[in-house]
């Protein structure tokens, strides 16, 4: 007898054989990230932070903004078209574009999907909503898997009057959104139809995405359908519970590249589920360190490893490869999460494990991020630096305790819930973490390992070890080169 998810996946695959398709996908603002891997909430933050933005708050739960005149609206809607216009993971499009979906309903207000779609020449027609967009699409035609229909359901960066920025934009979009017949004709009849939803990269704590659920009817009393969730980041237990319950919705643990991978197999090459299209080639590896101290003395350290990996040839050799190293003063979890999303095929992560990280809360967060999610394809590699002192695993969870004291001990803290059960969580992780780590194959290295030229910065490998360097980096690089 199949679980419940297993067989939640399969009924999916059978309603995408059917000749009418009967499922719509549903891709949410977890799945935006601009070129270099960053996610939305971390440009949009940094939008906010500088001072000269007029920005008065970036409220991250809405992805919304509040400004201080009108200018600054301007300004802002700039910069956020110019993030929307380039965002969107290829290689996770690209597996999204392989199934023949008739509906796709995009929360966002990007195109990138539609990129994908015209550089593989598959016909499709769009449409978005604003409060007086019905008339422009009143013959919109009917979703097939002849001719898909990509919607923008909150607007788009094509039509700047739609873009939702504020609150005041936003109460005013779901009054006219909500009502009867607010979509066009035919969307309003494919989602009377269908039978299931997939919605990818969608988290459930704000208010208006679940209204967003109840409009597009992902449960309807007198029919039964099959909801699947696949996001970045566990939701609240308490709103999952509510999903659940209301809509139906089975919540996995897979990625959304995961689960649209296996949705593929779940097809099984079927013809009238899938598409054969051209692979875009797309590679790219994220290095998960502690940065070297500011007054760190000259010479090698944890830090040099990352930049060997970066400068190395290998890289260069891979032309599409993106190569993300975690620089950016970002919130924890922020970047590991935006990749770990779309981690599948051609994605790779090495992480450098050294006393730091083990004691850096921020990347302890990104070790539990990538604890979450499976590693059957082991894109995961590690990397031990020598002040890693692993055999004595009480020196981090003494660390961890004290950590914890310290926080209940502090009257500002005190009233930090968050900031107190984050630290725990990283507490009892530990050890499980350290043990694997033991358990692990691992590349060990030191400060011995590396010559460094003071003219050039030019990195090189001591000869007894050159070899097992390069075969470690060219594993890593294989794994990414994986379709």
């Amino acid at each position: 007898m199949p679980d419940k998810l297993t067989a939640t996946y399969k009924e999916i695959a059978d309603y995408l054989q059917t000749k009418e398709g009967q499922c719509v996908l549903i891709l949410g603002p977890e799945l935006s990230v601009d070129t270099k891997g960053i996610s939305f909430r971390s440009y949009f933050r940094k939008i906010a932070d500088d001072k000269n933005s007029g920005i008065f708050t970036y409220f991250e739960n809405d992805n919304l903004f509040s400004f201080n005149d009108e200018a600054s609206i301007r300004d802002t809607r700039r910069l956020v078209k110019e993030f929307y216009k380039n965002s969107g993971d290829q290689g996770l499009l690209e597996m999204i574009a392989r199934i023949q979906f008739p509906l796709i309903i995009n929360v966002c207000p990007d195109i990138a999907l539609n990129k994908i779609y015209e550089a593989e020449n598959i016909p499709f027609a769009a449409g978005y909503f604003s409060k007086d967009s019905k008339p422009k699409f009143k013959d919109l035609p009917a979703p097939t898997k002849a001719l898909p229909v990509i919607y923008n359901i909150f607007g788009t960066v094509e039509s700047d009057t739609t873009l939702i920025l504020n609150h005041s934009k936003l109460y005013e979009t779901i009054q006219y959104l909500l009502a009867d017949n607010s979509l066009p004709e035919n969307i309003e009849t494919f989602l009377n139809q269908v039978s299931g939803f997939v919605l990818l990269g969608l988290k459930f704590d704000s208010w208006y995405y679940q209204l967003i659920c109840h409009k597009l009817k992902l449960k309807e009393y007198n029919k039964s359908k099959t909801n699947l969730s696949a996001s970045s980041t566990n939701d609240l237990d308490s709103v999952s519970v509510v999903m659940r319950k209301h809509f139906e919705i089975d919540f996995t643990t897979d990625n959304p590249m995961q689960a649209i991978e296996r949705l593929i197999r779940e097809c099984n090459n079927s013809k009238q589920a899938l598409r054969d299209i051209t692979s875009l080639d797309n590679h790219s590896l994220f290095v998960s360190y502690a940065w070297k101290d500011m007054n760190a003395p000259p010479g090698a350290n944890r830090e040099t490893m990352v930049d060997w990996v970066e400068k190395h040839s290998a890289l260069r050799d891979v032309g599409s490869m993106l190569f993300l190293r975690d620089h950016n003063d970002l919130r924890f979890g922020d970047s590991i999460d935006s990749f770990m999303t779309r981690i599948g095929k051609g994605k790779a992560v090495i992480r450098v494990i050294s006393d730091k990280y083990l004691k850096s809360r921020y990347c302890m967060t990104e070790a539990l991020r990538m604890d979450k999610y499976q590693d059957d394809e082991q894109r995961i590699f590690t990397v031990i630096w020598e002040d890693a002192d692993l055999e004595h695993e009480i020196v981090y969870r003494d660390y961890w305790k004290d950590k914890c004291q310290a926080i209940l001990e502090d009257i500002e803290k005190k009233l930090d819930n968050n900031n107190y059960d984050h630290a725990v969580e990283i507490y009892r992780f530990l050890p499980r973490f350290i043990n694997r780590l033991k358990d692990e194959v691992s590349l060990r290295i030191g400060e011995k390992d590396f010559i460094i030229n003071s003219q050039t910065d030019e990195i090189a490998i001591i000869d007894p070890r050159k070899k097992e360097f390069e075969q470690f980096i060219n594993t890593v690089i294989g794994k990414t080169k994986e379709k």
